[in-house]
């Protein structure tokens, strides 16, 4: 079995899971910029879908998905561990929120890449539309489109 075949996908569901979710989103993302977990968090938790990607019983990777409007959806705080990137998690991660997009009655999926990952949206089917917004100062993002 290679390691792809390993990884396991799942919604986070204990606290410690749920804690270890957003640990990982937090230290990826906002840790450079933020000391607090929560700044990684927004008031749309609840309402989303989220995926955590687990190695050997390992949180390796994160994503989450919430509508937008009846025909679309938006992936947001997409973040694979450092050091099991360029493995195919990442894509994984993607194609499970657009089938939890399409199996709702989704046509689009939205997202706000940083500048780093527009290539892997990119190599995913995702159009580049437009910058969009800037965070802490220094993170460009581009919105970008996909029609599922």
């Amino acid at each position: 079995m290679n390691e792809l075949e390993q990884i396991e996908l799942k919604s986070p569901l204990t606290n410690n899971e749920i804690n270890d979710y957003f640990y990982l989103r937090w230290y990826i993302l906002r840790k450079e910029f933020s000391s607090k977990i929560e700044s990684a968090k927004d008031e749309l938790e609840n309402q989303s879908y989220h995926v955590m990607a687990l190695y050997k019983k390992e949180i390796v990777g994160v994503g989450r998905l919430h509508e937008k409007d009846k025909f679309t959806s938006q992936i947001r705080y997409m973040a694979v561990d450092t050091n099991c990137r360029e493995k195919g998690i990442g894509t994984k991660i993607l194609i499970k929120l657009i089938n939890k997009a399409k199996s709702e009655g989704k046509k689009n999926i939205i997202l706000h890449s940083r500048e780093n990952a527009v290539n892997f949206y990119k190599k995913n089917g995702f159009l580049l539309l437009e910058k969009s917004h800037i965070i802490f100062n220094s993170i460009q993002h581009y919105l970008m489109e996909k029609a599922i």
